[in-house]
């Protein structure tokens, strides 16, 4: 599923490489959802999970990280890309900013929870440090009541 070739046209069209933590992961990814898959937006009060994460091939392309250059969905804070989707118009979100390269956003339409970083119309969190930490922190969400 890792396309070498889609890879470098990607770091070409952002201008950067993605982290080695991201890159080593996807060059083994099957392309299924990790399981669990379930994260924390808002620790203990909200979350989401993740239906997709978009592969380093140049078929499907909603589907393909060459998303990131051309991406036509909700507006995103600049230096955030997308890197997944979690099939209810939510988006993981990955940074190449200097300050900041690396972590892990989520954004979906904003609800004030006096929690939220709002760009446009998109409510945005910080959900991880790094996309490792990110994938070491799923697990399955409880139950609501």
């Amino acid at each position: 599923m890792f396309d070498e070739a889609v890879y470098q046209e990607l770091k070409s069209g952002l201008g950067t490489d993605l982290p080695e933590d991201y890159v080593t992961y996807m060059r083994g990814y099957s392309g299924e959802p990790p399981e669990p898959n379930s994260f924390w937006v808002i620790q203990d009060d909200w979350g989401s999970g993740i239906d997709e994460l978009f592969v380093m091939a140049a078929s499907e392309e909603h589907q393909s990280m060459l998303a990131a250059l051309h991406w036509d969905g909700s507006p995103l804070k600049p230096g955030l890309i997308p890197i997944g989707g979690d099939g209810t118009f939510g988006w993981i979100l990955m940074s190449i900013r200097p300050e900041d390269r690396g972590s892990i956003h989520f954004c979906c339409t904003w609800s004030e929870d006096g929690k939220t970083d709002v760009f446009g119309s998109q409510g945005f969190w910080k959900i991880a440090d790094s996309f490792s930490g990110f994938i070491a922190k799923l697990g399955e969400m409880p139950e609501e009541e």
